[in-house]
C-alpha cells in the first residue's frame, strides 16, 4: 500500500489523502447511488449491478503452527484438515462473511472447531501458538512463512479459489479525466507490485465533480495494516 500511495503522490503532487474505516458493503451502496467514482475491493466475484475490471488474482491459504505434525507432510487431504480445530472470523466481517461464502459456493467440507477471534493479527497469533487452523490472504503471511512461525498447507485435489483484486465502478462511469489519470497510475503500480511480490493494495475512489483531486482513503475489507487485513478506498 505505501508504494501505491506514494507512486499517485508523485503523479498528483495535489492530492490530499486521509484514512476512515468503512464496510465494503457501504462501498457498494456508495458506488450504485454515484456517491463516489471507482473502488479497488478483494473479493471472489463482482458485485451485481456494478462494473469491474479485474486486476489480478490473491491467493488464499490455510496456515498453520510449523510444531504441528500435519505441518510436516507435503500436502494433506480435506479430511485430515477437519482434525484440526479451525479459527474463523466474526460473523459480519467482510473477510469471513466471504470465506464462509467460498466454502459454501464451492462445496468445501466445513472445518471442525468453533474458535471465533474478531481480529485477524490475533488469530495469526491463535495459529502461531499452536491453537488450530485458520484462513489468510498468503501475502498476510510472508514474513511469518519466510521467518518459519507459520505454514502454508498444501491441501490434495481441491485448493481454495483464489480471490479478485478488482476496480469496481457504477455501470454509468464517471468521465472525469482525474478518475482516468488514477486509474492507470494504480493499474501500473499493481501491475509492477504484481510482479515482484504477492501484496494487496486496495481501493481508491475520486469525489465526482471536483477541479481538484482531494482523496480520503476508507479501509473496508482485506488488507494488512497493523495486523488486520481490509479494504483500502479513495474519494
Amino acid at each position: 500500500m505505501p508504494g501505491v500511495i506514494g507512486n499517485i503522490a508523485k503523479k498528483f503532487p495535489e492530492l490530499n489523502l486521509s484514512l476512515l474505516t468503512q464496510r465494503r458493503t457501504l462501498t457498494y451502496e456508495r458506488l450504485q447511488q454515484g456517491a463516489v467514482d471507482l473502488a479497488v475491493v478483494l473479493a471472489d466475484t463482482a458485485q451485481r449491478g456494478l462494473f469491474a475490471e479485474p486486476l489480478r488474482s490473491e491467493s488464499l491459504c490455510f496456515v498453520i503452527s510449523p510444531k504441528h505434525p500435519l505441518a510436516n507432510k507435503k500436502a494433506i487431504s480435506w479430511e485430515e484438515l477437519k482434525t484440526i480445530p479451525f479459527i474463523s472470523g466474526i460473523k459480519g466481517n467482510d473477510f469471513s462473511d466471504m470465506i464462509d461464502e467460498i466454502f459454501e459456493k464451492d462445496g468445501f467440507p466445513k472445518p471442525t472447531g468453533n474458535i471465533i477471534i474478531n481480529n485477524m493479527h490475533m488469530r495469526k497469533e491463535a495459529v502461531r501458538a499452536g491453537v488450530g487452523v485458520t484462513v489468510l490472504p498468503c501475502f498476510t503471511v510472508r514474513e511469518e512463512v519466510q521467518n518459519k512461525t507459520l505454514k502454508i498447507l498444501t491441501i490434495k485435489d481441491r485448493p481454495l479459489p483464489d480471490t479478485q483484486l478488482m476496480i469496481v465502478e457504477p455501470h454509468r462511469r464517471s468521465t472525469n479525466p482525474n478518475v482516468e489519470l488514477v486509474k492507470k497510475a494504480l493499474r501500473e503500480t499493481l501491475m509492477v507490485q504484481a510482479n515482484h511480490e504477492e501484496s494487496l493494495q486496495p481501493l481508491v475512489l475520486v469525489r465526482r465533480k471536483t477541479k481538484v483531486l482531494i482523496a480520503k482513503m476508507l479501509l473496508c475489507g482485506p488488507f494488512a495494516a497493523a495486523g488486520n487485513v481490509t479494504d483500502y478506498l479513495f474519494y
